[in-house]
């Protein structure tokens, strides 16, 4: 027997002495005044909830269509994520096109949103909002849900013991949102959402819910700390140096399948060794398989440990230059040859850069495409010239090649965590550790500046030629992005920088 209301403006909150798990909860009234009538809100704990999508945290949005950009009004799927000013939109409305209604009614039935989450995670449930953007009253009022681990076979969310996907129920305006968790939680790496029914026009803002995992699997990795799991691509593929000592019978000396092999050991024999000793540019290659989408590659380098100690760290990277990443459709290139393919990027001793325990190798993006399109990646090392002492070696510890989505690798960048191989044009200040430099010995690394970069959806999507005059890098006024400002540029900026910002340290005394 619970407590009796007796005043209908108050919210009293009643605490049951042992906690239940279950699925249903059933209020029966034994008192009333002047009518049963009652409204309540179910307090507890719900299993995995966090948000595993949005912005800055790298998942991938991708959707079947969206609408151009017009009158300050974005609808592009990476506005989709449910703290966005915007949404996500499709772009066919169902109330223009009268003449083509078959053929739009056939669209609007196949438009879908989709998360790209990393690694296979579990996900608990959702939440959507409307659109956020403008007057307009939009929103999904039903939907269906699909998921896949390969992008290629996917399947739709049921209910145990039924036939037909589950149909959610959306939302009643545009602004509140609304939450479904699974009965039946599952483990995916895409999640897609079909809109089934709308009001006025399908646009949508959403978040996954799951159960955030810190390990990934052997064939993932992490940019950052912050960020998601991301597909190895060279995780243990067939590799290949023009170093002839990798194909003698009994050579097992820093081979070069160690730099596949999925293991972040940084030892020295667990490490890809190679030498200029027989080949004056020595070249490593992995085939991915197929012809794939490259947007980066990270290499974890040797930072001298496990070295016999006759041999010191100074004496393996002395004259060692440069690391120059290439991606190529033809296998087994040797200098000069593999520098005519193009480049993905290259990390040189400027700063020192080269001797950082991480490198990272941003490939070129477009507005269309992020990346260089290949099946074969290169590694080439090139010495310091006009020494005497000309022998070096080249250590891979691990070399993993991503197809990561552009806003995921420009996370990585203002994180500071990766020194990109674009990042060291400018000549900053650099701290330099113990034993560290182009000149003595020693395996500590020095610390390398971050590059911020702004997210893509703080600039309106506009042409050189709609933007003011003069206005370019190399124009009169040198500031162009004045002119692509909208009304949620800051708003879009906070969120990013919100996420960045450490706590501000206390004024107060150590131990008041």
């Amino acid at each position: 027997m619970f407590i009796k209301f007796k005043i209908y403006l108050t919210y009293p909150s009643i605490w049951l002495d042992t906690p239940v798990t279950t699925r249903f909860v059933r209020i029966h009234v034994l008192e009333w005044h002047t009518n049963p009538s009652l409204r309540l809100e179910i307090l507890g704990c719900q299993e995995c909830n966090a948000i595993l999508s949005g912005p800055g945290i790298g998942s991938g949005l991708t959707a079947s269509t969206f609408a151009p950009w017009v009158k300050k009004n974005s609808c592009q799927p990476e506005d989709g994520h449910i703290d966005s000013h915007r949404a996500w939109c499709s772009r066919h409305n169902n109330g223009k096109h009268r003449e083509n209604s078959k053929r739009i009614s056939s669209l609007l039935a196949h438009q879908w949103l989709q998360f790209e989450l990393g690694a296979p995670t579990t996900v608990t449930g959702l939440v959507t909002k409307g659109r956020g953007d403008t007057g307009r009253r939009q929103w999904v009022t039903s939907y269906s849900l699909s998921f896949s681990n390969d992008s290629a076979l996917w399947y739709y969310y049921k209910e145990t013991n039924h036939l037909i996907p589950k149909i959610f129920g959306g939302n009643m305006d545009k602004n509140t949102e609304r939450k479904h968790y699974f009965n039946s939680p599952f483990v995916a790496r895409f999640i897609r959402i079909h809109p089934k029914q709308w009001h006025n026009h399908i646009s949508l803002r959403a978040a996954v819910l799951g159960c955030p995992s810190r390990l990934c699997p052997p064939n993932f990795f992490r940019l950052n700390m912050y960020a998601p799991c991301v597909e190895n691509l060279a995780y243990k593929k067939d590799v290949w140096s023009n170093d002839k000592r990798h194909f003698w019978k009994d050579w097992k000396y820093g081979h070069a399948s160690l730099g596949v092999d999925g293991e972040d050991d940084v030892l020295l024999p667990k490490c890809a060794i190679m030498d200029n000793y027989y080949a004056e540019h020595p070249i490593w290659m992995v085939d991915l398989g197929e012809k794939t989408q490259v947007s980066g590659v990270v290499v974890l380098t040797w930072q001298g440990d496990g070295q016999d100690k006759a041999t010191s760290y100074r004496d393996y990277v002395l004259n060692l230059d440069r690391l120059t990443v290439y991606v190529s459709n033809k296998p087994r290139l040797d200098s000069p040859d593999v520098e005519k393919e193009p480049k993905c990027g290259t990390v040189s001793r400027v700063n020192n850069a080269l001797f950082h325990p991480k490198l990272g190798f941003e490939c070129p993006q477009s507005e269309n495409v992020g990346g260089i399109r290949g099946r074969y990646v290169y590694i080439q090392s090139t010495p310091v010239i006009n020494r005497w002492g000309r022998l070096f070696n080249t250590i891979l510890c691990e070399v993993m090649n991503a197809l990561i989505a552009v806003r995921t690798l420009r996370t990585a960048i203002n994180s500071g965590s990766v020194p990109w191989s674009r990042s060291y044009a400018s000549s900053s200040k650099v701290t330099q550790s113990k034993g560290t430099g182009s000149g003595s010995g020693g395996g500590s690394v020095p610390s390398v500046p971050s590059v911020p970069e702004p997210p893509s959806n703080v600039f309106k999507q506009t042409s050189a030629k709609d933007l003011g005059p003069g206005a370019s890098k190399e124009g009169q006024y040198k500031n162009p992005e004045y002119f692509q400002y909208h009304k949620m540029s800051f708003a879009e900026m906070e969120i990013v920088m919100a996420k960045m910002r450490v706590p501000q340290p206390s004024a107060k005394k150590t131990g008041q």
